[in-house]
């Protein structure tokens, strides 16, 4: 029995990406607990020289997603650069090619913190090719939201003399 994965030759090319949408922005309301999808982060792909293939034959190309830098709630001053979010997001953001055979396109989801903005810098590298890295920025906005109260039924009141 053969465990052998089917693959496909890209003889003379060259794995490559191009950012498609330099800035994403959404709102802290938007998609929070469910994930925000954006298509067409990066656009241009081609995948690496010795792409895997799916059970349907199309090309398998997998990304890995960090975070550069991050300025959370409309802070003045320079980004932080500690390869993290800052807790932005509630989970990490994923970069999932569009392949039919050959992938062109790739899609960004992310999930917000609730109740959270703020922009980070996320650099997108494609596993198995050689320095093919791109950067891309996500910019959650503030939402004006109404204040929200929890009142106990009763309250105590204790009198002195």
């Amino acid at each position: 029995v053969s465990s052998a994965v089917p693959r496909r030759r890209n003889l003379g090319n060259v794995p490559n990406q191009s950012v498609g949408q330099p800035l994403v922005q959404l709102n802290e309301t938007e998609a929070v607990n469910q994930g925000y999808a954006t298509q067409g982060i990066l656009v241009g792909l081609t995948a690496p020289q010795n792409a895997e293939l799916d059970m349907q034959g199309r090309e398998v190309v997998r990304f890995h997603v960090r975070p550069a830098c991050h300025l959370l709630f409309g802070r003045a001053g320079d980004m932080v650069c500690d390869g993290t979010d800052g807790g932005l997001f509630a989970s990490r953001p994923v970069v999932t090619a569009v392949c039919d055979p050959l992938c062109h396109n790739a899609t960004l989801t992310v999930v917000p913190t609730a109740f959270w903005n703020g922009r980070v810098e996320l650099e997108v590298t494609m596993e198995d090719a050689d320095n093919v890295t791109s950067r891309t920025m996500v910019e959650v906005l503030p939402v004006n939201q109404p204040p929200s109260f929890s009142l106990p039924a009763a309250i105590s009141l204790f009198e002195s003399s």
